[in-house]
C-alpha cells in the first residue's frame, strides 16, 4: 500500500452461513459512503424491531454479489448490504436472503484503514496476489464483514476484512 504497511493474507476454509440483505442493483463508487449508509439503514431498520440484529451477536457485511465496479460492466452490477441471521429467519419486502457459500477463501484484515486503504487492499489482491499465490478465483462469494462502525470512530476509520473465494491453481 501507499504508506508502506504489509499486507497479511491467509487462506482458509470457513463454513457457510445465512444472511438477510438489501440489494443495491447498477452503478457504485466501492467509496460511496452515502450509499452504503442508506443501505445498512433500511436494512437494520427492517432487522432491528424483529430482533434479526443484535451488535453483539450479529455480523454486519458487504457482499459484492454481482461482480466488481472495476472490473463489470456497470449495468450487471449489485451489491447488498447484509446481517447475519439464524438459518429459520423470515423476510420480506425488499429484504432477501441467502447464504455465504462455504469453502476456501483468502482472507485480509485491516485495522483503521482509510476507505482508499481498503480499495488499494481489494486492488492488490485481484491486480498481483491473486496471480503470484498459487490460487485463482474460485465460485463462491466476495464480502467484506465490517468490524466497527466507522460513524462511531473519531477518524471513521474501518476495521474490516476481506474474503475472496480461492481455490487452487489447476483444478
Amino acid at each position: 500500500m501507499s504508506d508502506g504497511r504489509l499486507i497479511d493474507i491467509n487462506v482458509r476454509k470457513m463454513e457457510e452461513f445465512d444472511v438477510a440483505y438489501i440489494r443495491h442493483h447498477g452503478a457504485y463508487d466501492p467509496s460511496d459512503s452515502d450509499l452504503f449508509q442508506a443501505l445498512f439503514s433500511k436494512l437494520l431498520a427492517w432487522a432491528v424491531p424483529r430482533g434479526k440484529f443484535s451488535p453483539d451477536k450479529s455480523k454486519v457485511i458487504t457482499l459484492f454479489s454481482g461482480g466488481h465496479p472495476y472490473i463489470t460492466d456497470q449495468s450487471n452490477l449489485t451489491v447488498d448490504a447484509c446481517t447475519s441471521v439464524d438459518p429459520d429467519a423470515e423476510v420480506s419486502g425488499t429484504i432477501g436472503k441467502r447464504k455465504i457459500s462455504d469453502g476456501q477463501y483468502a482472507i485480509v484484515q485491516l485495522f483503521g484503514a482509510t476507505s482508499e486503504e481498503c480499495r488499494q487492499t481489494w486492488d492488490l489482491v485481484f491486480d498481483r496476489w491473486i496471480h503470484q499465490s498459487g490460487y485463482c478465483l474460485g465460485p463462491g462469494d466476495f464480502y467484506c464483514p465490517h468490524d466497527n462502525d466507522t460513524e462511531q470512530h473519531p477518524e471513521r476509520l474501518y476495521d474490516v476484512k476481506m474474503f475472496f473465494s480461492v481455490v487452487p491453481q489447476g483444478i
